[in-house]
């Protein structure tokens, strides 16, 4: 166990991750609103990005940094947090466009479109407490991948989805589909954290809290622009509805892929 220490917190740092981290989800969050001022976005997304870079440059100046970057420097690490940061961000943009293509193109009610997604979230949690075991048992990649391909394949029916979509039948492959991913999400955090040592683990998992935050943040608004964009060149709802939900599918890829570069014997 680590001996607690007393430090104080450097003001420049919390000063720069607040208005760094506050302009950067702004931006991103106003990047998937309709007829937002793209030069008034581009300019908090810019101001996010200054103060991000001070803080991370005043954090290796620092005898005792707020948030010890120096985890970046283990590989494992680096991927197992992008493998985090991809699966997390692929459930929160399916979980905000799937209530909205419910209510607005299946045209049910918020009643009716909420109910829908407690299934996947009773999957989720009835899932994570084993996902543990499965780890200990199956080892990380053969895990991981497992999940990943379970979220993968149930997403590309999402980009065939319309008006005609059976509720049960997208109740059921979306709850399949975040089971597999909280699967791929919860071990994968686990073994970015695996890599650090004791005194950098708290930091560790911080900058993945943190992460997933700006990585939500990202995937939703990549997906709502999406929805914009397309429904704008083509006229249909439909369409919108269809890329925007297509979106998950290739971050949900990206995070397979990714998965290929965990060694088999760490666990």
């Amino acid at each position: 166990m680590l001996e607690p220490k007393k430090i104080s917190a450097d003001f420049p740092s919390v000063l720069y991750a607040i208005i760094g981290l506050g302009s950067l989800l702004y931006s991103l969050g106003r990047l998937g609103e309709s007829g937002s001022n793209g030069i008034y976005t581009a300019l908090f997304a810019i101001v996010g990005i200054v103060f991000i870079m001070s803080f991370i440059k005043r954090q290796f100046k620092l005898e005792q940094p707020l948030l010890n970057l120096r985890a970046f420097a283990y590989k494992q690490y680096r991927l197992g947090i992008l493998i985090t940061l991809l699966v997390s961000g692929a459930i929160m943009a399916s979980e905000l466009m799937l209530p909205l293509f419910n209510q607005n193109i299946l045209k049910v009610s918020p009643i009716i479109s909420g109910e829908v997604m407690i299934p996947s979230a009773l999957a989720m949690a009835f899932l994570s407490p084993f996902a543990g075991r499965l780890y200990d048992k199956m080892g990380i990649k053969k895990m991981t991948m497992i999940g990943a391909l379970l979220g993968l394949i149930t997403a590309v029916p999402m980009f065939f989805y319309n008006a005609q979509t059976s509720l049960g039948w997208l109740t059921l492959l979306y709850a399949i589909r975040c089971a597999g991913l909280i699967l791929c999400y919860t071990p994968a955090q686990v073994y970015a954290l695996n890599a650090l040592p004791q005194e950098s683990v708290v930091s560790g998992n911080t900058i993945i809290v943190t992460m997933v935050q700006v990585a939500n943040s990202f995937c939703t608004a990549l997906a709502v622009t999406t929805k914009n964009l397309v429904q704008d060149q083509t006229g249909s709802v439909i369409s919108g509805y269809q890329w925007s939900l297509s979106t998950t599918i290739l971050v949900t890829l990206l995070a397979t892929l990714l998965i290929f570069g965990i060694k088999k014997q760490e666990r």
